[in-house]
């Protein structure tokens, strides 16, 4: 998608006033990024287009195995877990 500097004024002047602060930021962000080396590294790698292997197929097909069967913790369960165990310490 290439979106003209026009068409980005057209979208700011769409906006509704009490979304100037975020749209701000998100613009403010983006100028930061573009100096960012590690985010530029990330943005011109290279696509991992190597074929999985056999024992990484089987995991995946395990771990959706899984999921299906509802044999999953969720994050909030873990972090409040984590919390508990390092109060008790």
């Amino acid at each position: 998608m290439s979106v003209t500097k026009e068409e980005l004024h057209q979208l700011i002047e769409e906006l509704e006033e009490y979304q100037y602060d975020e749209a701000a930021r998100t613009l403010q962000r983006l100028r930061e990024l573009a100096h960012d080396p590690v985010y530029q590294a990330f943005m011109n790698a290279l696509l991992d287009d190597e074929p999985l292997t056999a024992e990484e197929r089987r995991l995946i097909d395990e771990a959706k195995a899984e999921i299906a069967r509802g044999e999953v913790y969720r994050l909030e369960d873990i972090l409040a877990d984590l919390k508990k165990r390092r109060s008790a310490q």
